[in-house]
């Protein structure tokens, strides 16, 4: 063998050993979690619950006023669920007795490396302080249907 197809297979080595170590790396990231009460963790526990097809606990995070126009089918998880996703906390404002999270969705499935649809978009919830908790209010596609209008 000679020394350049030495290098090349220390190079693919090398890279294996890469791909493995942050594949371990992102499989034991743990989610992010949030102070309990807070905009981000009531959307946090929204979006698990409408992922895990929980769609009263989905609901009960709604204000009343949300709850009044949203079908309990209206919670189910059409878009964002792949074999591969992630989301991802863009920004969090509070004003007062509103606040606004603004999430960012990536999902991918396919069987392969080579065969693998990917797609990602940016969710925005409203959300407002109904007697001291935060409720979401609103949001955009494809959780659209639960607003206050």
């Amino acid at each position: 063998m000679t020394q350049s197809n030495r290098l090349l297979v220390w190079m693919g080595i090398g890279l294996v050993a890469l791909v493995a170590v942050a594949a371990i790396v992102v499989a034991l990231r743990s989610p992010a979690s949030f102070e309990p009460g807070t905009p981000e963790a009531v959307v946090q526990e929204y979006v698990n619950a409408v992922l895990d097809e929980d769609s009263e606990a989905a609901f009960a995070l709604l204000t009343p006023n949300a709850q009044r126009r949203c079908q309990l089918e209206d919670l189910e998880d059409r878009y964002v669920r792949g074999e591969q996703s992630r989301i991802v906390l863009v920004d969090s404002e509070i004003t007062e007795d509103t606040a606004t999270v603004e999430l960012e969705f990536n999902a991918a499935s396919g069987d392969s490396p080579f065969d693998i649809y990917q797609y990602s978009f940016e969710q925005r919830f409203k959300l407002r302080d109904v007697e001291g908790e935060w409720r979401i209010a609103s949001s955009q596609w494809p959780f659209y249907r639960c607003t206050e209008g």
